[in-house]
């Protein structure tokens, strides 16, 4: 895999689980087209994923809420400032995006689905902790504003099919954030 010159490893490590996750998805799709199977077949396209974790004992803080958590512990800070501004998807909103894919009718088949609910940065996540726990701000990571994210992705069908299970909208970053928050909050307090 090429480098750009003073490109660090995570970075080069991201480009490439990226472009399997690509290729993956292509290779399905290409599956389900030739041999045209009897069930229904739909991706769930999810960006950064933030929100409660349901077991933070048994499974931590993983992946990208554990990235959020590295705000709080003022760690990995350079893999946060590598982290260009993108979309979110709260972890209760991808559940239900799931639930109406499987379970809703008429059946959805055949779609990719955009599970992106709002933009987001770190700089913005650690903006969000600081102003829940002014206590904590100065031990938290101080991560660069990188701005904002200003691509339009056709999420409208991901709201559509949240409607369908009652939940009007995307849950909000300030939401999803509080709640990841609470949760590594809760396992420090468990010991």
């Amino acid at each position: 895999m090429w480098k750009r010159e003073g490109e660090g490893e995570e970075r080069k490590g991201l480009a490439g689980f990226m472009a399997f996750k690509t290729l993956v998805e292509k290779g399905v799709w290409e599956w389900i087209e030739v041999n045209r199977p009897a069930f229904a077949f739909n991706t769930l396209l999810l960006d950064t994923v933030f929100g409660e974790c349901l077991d933070p004992k048994g499974q931590g803080i993983p992946s990208t809420a554990g990235m959020a958590r590295w705000v709080w512990e003022n760690s990995h800070v350079e893999m946060l400032n590598l982290m260009q501004p993108q979309w979110f998807v709260d972890c209760r909103d991808a559940g239900r995006l799931f639930v109406a894919l499987l379970a809703t009718t008429p059946v959805v088949d055949r779609e990719r689905i955009f599970g992106f609910g709002a933009r987001y940065s770190f700089h913005r996540v650690a903006e969000i902790l600081k102003e829940l726990y002014p206590e904590h701000a100065d031990k938290m990571a101080k991560v660069k504003d990188l701005g904002w994210d200003q691509t339009e992705v056709p999420n409208e069908r991901g709201a559509e099919l949240l409607a369908r299970l009652g939940q009007q909208g995307w849950r909000s970053l300030e939401e999803s954030v509080k709640e990841n928050a609470e949760s590594w909050l809760k396992l420090e307090q468990q010991g």
